[in-house]
């Protein structure tokens, strides 16, 4: 069983199947650690392209593959999704 630390209920996709508190919990806490930057239209609970770029930052920043990619299908986006918010506690908790 994978660790979901944000308790999402999905995975986060482009399409409208994404649940959108799930969206929300996502932007929230990428911007709590800096990788989501809210536009202009403020931080609404639709997946959109500052998100994706967020995640993509946030993997970056934190050496993590870049296998999570919005078009990706099925349990590997959700697993790359889930390692990427893992890993980032742990990174956390070391830079306290």
């Amino acid at each position: 069983m994978l660790h979901n630390p944000l308790n999402l209920k999905r995975s986060i996709e482009v399409t409208s199947s994404s649940d959108l508190d799930d969206v929300l919990k996502v932007k929230t806490a990428l911007h709590g650690l800096g990788y989501y930057e809210l536009p202009d239209y403020g931080m609404t609970t639709y997946p959109d392209q500052p998100l994706f770029k967020s995640i993509k930052k946030f993997q970056s920043a934190n050496r993590l593959k870049k296998r999570w990619d919005h078009e990706a299908r099925g349990a590997n986006r959700e697993y790359a999704m889930e390692k990427s918010f893992r890993r980032s506690r742990s990174f956390s908790k070391r830079g306290q």
